[in-house]
């Protein structure tokens, strides 16, 4: 933009980042001029987030860059806004051992893999490994969805030895989640309950699904629902 008499010389810049755009406005004007947009700072977005597919590439436990040749299905789910989806484009039988904890969805998120018996995502067998859920799904008035593939070696030290779904805080409403196509396997609760899932509150719909081989110390091998207030039933 020229400058004129009585008007200061400013230009724009744009960004991209993942889910839009954003254009900064920002004086060029000498340092007396400039004076009287001290701190000012104008920024133009080009309109509401949209939701974005990340496509995990590597399956390493963590770290790489989402959207990126080496982003990884925890540093997806901790990059997604909600309402985005996580797919994966990985070869086939693909195994994601996970070494330093379980995977924590907090947000309404959309998991797809591409089958039960092409993917799974597993703590690691490793000696020394310390215990820990394969997913811990935690928040009110969230939705989650997850399908095509498998959760295996779980090991939690007390409830939910593959997957434990509750509330936030003191709240009984709950996540909503539904598991499509997903079998969950070969988890365990050591001290407590719900080796395969363990569920609190919320909603939870289990569709075209397998839940087998899990074990707990205490009751529920491969279900444990507690069923406090907020539940609104399961769908097998």
């Amino acid at each position: 933009m020229s400058s004129r008499k009585g008007y200061i010389r400013i230009s724009f810049y744009c960004r991209r980042i993942v889910h839009e755009t954003s254009c900064f406005l920002r004086p060029l004007s000498r340092a007396g001029k400039a004076a009287a947009f001290s701190g000012a700072l104008l920024i133009l977005t080009t309109g509401a987030a949209s939701a974005v597919t990340l496509t995990v590439k590597s399956t390493a436990d963590a770290g790489g860059t989402c959207p990126g040749s080496d982003c990884t299905l925890r540093q997806a789910i901790a990059t997604a806004f909600a309402g985005d989806t996580i797919n994966f484009v990985l070869i086939s039988n693909s195994i994601i051992t996970l070494t330093s904890g379980e995977l924590l969805i907090n947000a309404t998120l959309t998991i797809t893999g591409p089958s039960s018996a092409l993917l799974t995502v597993q703590r690691s067998f490793a000696a020394g490994t310390p215990d820990f859920r394969v997913f811990e799904v935690v928040g009110n008035a969230i939705n989650i969805g997850i399908s095509n593939l498998t959760m295996s070696n779980g090991s939690s030290p007390d409830n939910g030895g593959g997957l434990y779904l509750h509330g936030g805080g003191a709240s009984t409403q709950g996540p909503a989640l539904t598991l499509t196509n997903v079998s969950i396997s070969g988890n365990a609760a050591r001290n407590g309950s719900g080796g395969g899932i363990y569920k609190t509150a919320g909603a939870l719909f289990i569709v075209n699904s397998t839940v087998s081989g899990n074990s707990a110390t205490a009751d529920g091998g491969g279900i444990y629902n507690v069923g406090t207030g907020g539940d609104t039933g399961n769908l097998i």
